[in-house]
């Protein structure tokens, strides 16, 4: 989160960066759909990892990850009255861990 929060001016690339080194194919299909899906609506620039368009760091403090089962994690944070919440399944692959597929969006 701390890359959304600096709002640097190269920030679409670094996240670009950030998506490929931690996003496994799967998710980075899933992403670009529904990036794609919103530039047809006249949205741009809506971030499937924060279901939102950016991510203000006023909400860093309320940001919480619960476990919920093996490989399956919840994901919220209040941003005003709304509470964004994300499910983020995992895998491991290539000796390490993976964001395989983002599921649960609200």
């Amino acid at each position: 989160m701390a890359t959304y929060c600096s709002m640097c001016s190269d920030l679409n690339s670094k996240l670009q960066s950030l998506r490929l080194s931690h996003l496994s194919h799967t998710a980075l299909e899933q992403f670009k759909k529904v990036e794609l899906e919103n530039l047809q609506d006249g949205f741009g620039g809506y971030d499937l990892l924060i279901t939102n368009f950016d991510f203000d760091s006023m909400w860093f403090h309320s940001l919480k990850v619960v476990p919920l089962e093996t490989d399956n994690y919840q994901v919220t944070y209040q941003a005003g009255k709304y509470t964004h919440q994300i499910n983020i399944q995992t895998a491991y692959r290539d000796g390490r861990y993976w964001i395989n597929a983002i599921i649960g969006v609200r």
